[in-house]
């Protein structure tokens, strides 16, 4: 079973991220100090079953522009957010955009973005969605060619003339 990154962080550093970092901590402490070298080397596997992550706040970004210490930022304090991106244009292309937006993010900030999750999704009208029916229509007609292929060296070898 895979195990959760966010939890996974969480037990790393529970003080930040975690509501229950005591008992994360005892759990840790209990595993490593245990003789087997199995259950010492899921310690922290284990204890990230039970993590509780704290939830985050919105952060205006005019709080963090105008804000002259950063260890005052909410974010720093409560790091655990949730930032989602959608983009509705129906006749116009995405990657212009979306290398604008990496551009800006390393222009602002002066660090490229890391990108952890990238979902894509076709609508039906769009080019993308309509070129891949068109390779599934191929690749179907390609089927059936071999079908009908084997079909014929079947009916030759099974019902020979005499």
């Amino acid at each position: 079973m895979a195990v959760d990154i966010n939890n996974l962080i969480g037990t790393i550093n529970p003080k930040v991220f975690c509501e229950n970092a005591k008992e994360i901590e005892e759990a840790i402490e209990q595993s490593l100090s245990s003789l087997d070298a199995n259950t010492k080397a899921n310690a922290y596997l284990d204890a990230s079953k039970i993590v509780k992550l704290k939830q985050g706040d919105y952060i205006d970004i005019m709080d963090t522009r105008l804000s002259k210490n950063a260890f005052k930022l909410e974010g720093i304090k409560n790091p655990i957010e949730d930032h989602k991106l959608s983009y509705d244009v129906s006749m116009q292309s995405i990657e212009q955009i979306y290398f604008w937006i990496l551009d800006y993010i390393g222009r602002e900030y002066g660090k490229g973005a890391e990108k952890l999750i990238d979902n894509f999704i076709s609508s039906p009208s769009s080019g993308h969605f309509s070129e891949i029916q068109g390779r599934a229509t191929r690749m179907q007609e390609e089927a059936m060619k071999i079908f009908q292929t084997a079909n014929t060296v079947l009916r030759s070898v099974l019902n020979p003339k005499l």
